[in-house]
């Protein structure tokens, strides 16, 4: 008589039978698969990227990232100073991160033109900053807040 046994994978306490994939939170960006051979992992030779592991995006085959660096308002410390004389460091938001540019054809010149995008100021509201000044007086600046950043044509 013979006994069949339904052949598995033990992963970090947890079992899975042939044919299942799943990823592994200590290796985003790998596939794992349980095979009749056991377990296999599967990563891609993928386009090295420099990017914070926090803006890391994986494909859907988990093999590669992308940077996820989309043009949004990062907080930035700043030393704020006017006129020499009046000074603090704060944190304000600053226009970042990365926008598509294309070429496009140009064909009263007949070349192909670089349209370049930066990632700039969109919306803002006038705020007022209390600064200290050199002998101890205290004076209030506006200035541009920056609410909202998006892709815009640059400016050259």
């Amino acid at each position: 008589m013979a006994i069949c046994i339904e052949k598995t994978c033990e992963y970090r306490g947890h079992t899975y039978k042939v044919g299942e994939q799943w990823s592994d939170s200590s290796q985003p960006c790998a596939l794992y698969s349980c095979e009749i051979s056991g377990i296999t992992i599967e990563k891609k030779v993928c386009i090295e990227q420099q990017c914070p592991e926090e803006t890391r995006v994986c494909d859907e085959h988990r093999g590669c990232y992308t940077c996820n660096q989309t043009c949004s308002p990062g907080m930035h410390r700043v030393n704020f100073t006017i006129d020499g004389n009046c000074t603090k460091e704060v944190e304000l938001p600053v226009c970042e991160g990365q926008c598509r540019s294309q070429s496009r054809w140009n064909g009263a010149e007949l070349r192909m033109d670089k349209e370049c995008q930066c990632c700039q100021e969109k919306t803002s509201k006038e705020k007022s900053i209390t600064l200290m000044c050199k002998g101890g007086s205290e004076n209030t600046f506006k200035y541009k807040h920056i609410i909202d950043c998006e892709c815009k044509l640059c400016q050259s």
